[in-house]
């Protein structure tokens, strides 16, 4: 397993968050947290965990949230997750996007629709229950 420095990773990693994801509503997650969304185990690409290691992530990892289950799951970003498992990520950054369809993945806290049966449809990972680090908190 190839050794990464872990704070020139998060400063590449920042740096796309911040300049490309900035109002995407991302927050940063714990791997382990992440792990148990995971829709597939996805083996490792190593042409992936190579541009990852290098480069830092450039995209968050996706969360479908259903408004009317309340469970979650990955939707983009399982191959990601398991990258970061094996090399001791600890954190990556999210964003979560609500849908009403589907009834796969696990339940969480979830988010009240408003009068009118509406949830937003991109929603920041705390907004859902999860224990989450702000770009801001990280990013400095």
């Amino acid at each position: 397993m190839r050794r990464i420095d872990l704070i020139t990773w998060y400063g590449m990693t920042c740096h796309w968050m911040i300049t490309d994801h900035k109002y995407d509503k991302v927050e940063y997650v714990s791997v382990a947290v992440l792990s148990e969304f995971r829709e597939f185990i996805r083996p490792i690409k190593d042409w992936l965990k190579d541009d990852m290691l290098v480069n830092g992530l450039k995209e968050p990892i996706m969360l479908i949230y259903n408004q009317n289950t309340r469970k979650v799951y990955v939707g983009e970003g399982n191959h990601r997750i398991a990258i970061a498992r094996r090399v001791g990520i600890e954190l990556l950054p999210v964003r979560v996007v609500r849908t009403t369809y589907g009834d796969k993945g696990k339940v969480v806290k979830g988010v009240d629709p408003n009068e009118y049966g509406y949830v937003k449809g991109s929603l920041y990972p705390s907004e859902i229950g999860l224990e989450t680090y702000s770009l801001d908190e990280l990013c400095i």
